[in-house]
Order: structure tokens, then C-alpha cells, then sequence
């Protein structure tokens, strides 16, 4: 998709320190916008990422994981003990 051109309503004085950053970065004011929404979904995808992850991580292992973890150590502890 190309560009979309929006209106948006902001506070005059969050707006007039978005047009001293643009002028400091040496950017357009819009490009300023797109990189801040940018930041902004990509900061709450990794909260959401990091949600989900302690939600999986509430439930306690099943037998299978125990498992596969008891191997995964074992082969952990090989590989470290002959650079120890």
C-alpha cells in the first residue's frame, strides 16, 4: 500500500515539539509521525510477545517438556564440560 494522507488532532504543545525534533533530525514532520507510530507498534507487538510468553509460562511443564528439558540439559552440561 502506498501513502495515506490523514488529519489528526493533537496537543499544541506536543505538536510544537514534534516540529523542533523534525527540524532538528532534518526531517519532514509527517516522516517524524510515521517513525514515532512505527516505534509505538513495535513496542506493544513486543508487549504483547512478552504477554504471551509469561502466559505460557503460568502453566506448569507437561511430562513431555520435562522431558525434553531433562535432554536438553544433558546435552547442555556435555558440551560446556570439556571448556570448563
Amino acid at each position: 500500500m502506498g501513502y495515506v494522507k490523514t488529519a489528526i488532532s493533537i496537543d499544541g504543545d506536543l505538536f510544537i515539539k514534534a516540529e523542533e525534533l523534525a527540524r532538528i533530525l532534518k526531517i519532514p514532520r509527517s516522516q517524524l509521525f510515521s517513525k514515532a507510530i512505527q516505534e509505538y507498534l513495535h513496542r506493544n507487538e513486543s508487549r504483547q510477545l512478552l504477554d504471551d510468553i509469561d502466559q505460557a509460562h503460568q502453566k506448569p511443564p507437561t511430562a513431555t517438556e520435562r522431558a525434553h528439558f531433562s535432554r536438553m540439559k544433558t546435552k547442555l552440561r556435555r558440551r560446556v564440560s570439556d571448556r570448563w
